[in-house]
């Protein structure tokens, strides 16, 4: 479903120097500089600052543009709403929502640090069912016979910023919403006090 985000991410573009080009410039900037020939000219009578803004001016024109990714989902198998209800059918597990958006800096960190760390994507991909909804989508889908879109089921949560992390029991009667980044020892700890608290239980 659209609510989900794309696999592979998106691209941004990037501004990077072609760092050698640049260094043989502002050489070569530098010997004009100095050099008898230019004594005379203009160019020796250029304030440094001045000489600053037309070096950097010169050197934008080694800029090249490149593609960096954005979003790295980690090592989490994410999968969508309606596949998640079939697989519930058949073999119920907890669920794990991670509520992201294109603005959210902060969970394109929790994909690279918290969700690409091999402890967290284990546990979750053995025991969870982790579903990635983008917060801003329009898109409606159905949870217990009533329709929401990805901010609406946030909300009913008690999750109103980002990131934003959802843990829904098995059996569908249990939640917790949790806002904040989750470090990979922090989202560990919470989903076993998420556990601890299905089963009834105090963790240590």
């Amino acid at each position: 479903m659209s609510a989900l985000l794309p696999f592979g991410g998106r691209a941004r573009d990037t501004w990077i120097f072609n760092s050698k080009e640049s260094r043989n410039l502002e050489n070569t900037l530098i010997e004009m500089h100095r050099s008898k020939k230019h004594r005379n000219s203009g160019l020796n009578r250029i304030p440094y600052l001045s000489l600053f803004w037309v070096l950097a001016l010169v050197l934008s024109s080694f800029v090249f543009r490149a593609e960096e990714p954005i979003l790295d989902e980690g090592l989490v198998e994410w999968q969508g709403v309606k596949e998640v209800e079939s697989l519930m059918r058949n073999e119920p597990r907890h669920v794990v929502v991670d509520f992201v958006a294109d603005w959210c800096a902060w969970c394109k960190v929790m994909d690279r640090k918290t969700f690409s760390n091999t402890t967290v994507a284990d546990h979750i991909n053995q025991n969870y069912y982790p579903i990635k909804l983008d917060y801003d989508s329009e898109e409606k889908f159905n949870f217990q016979g009533k329709e929401y879109t990805p901010l609406e089921f946030a909300n009913a949560h008690g999750i109103t910023s980002l990131p934003g992390t959802l843990f829904i029991s098995s059996d569908l009667t249990k939640s917790t919403g949790i806002m904040g980044y989750l470090s990979p020892k922090k989202f560990l700890k919470s989903i076993k006090e998420f556990e601890a608290s299905v089963l009834g239980n105090q963790v240590p």
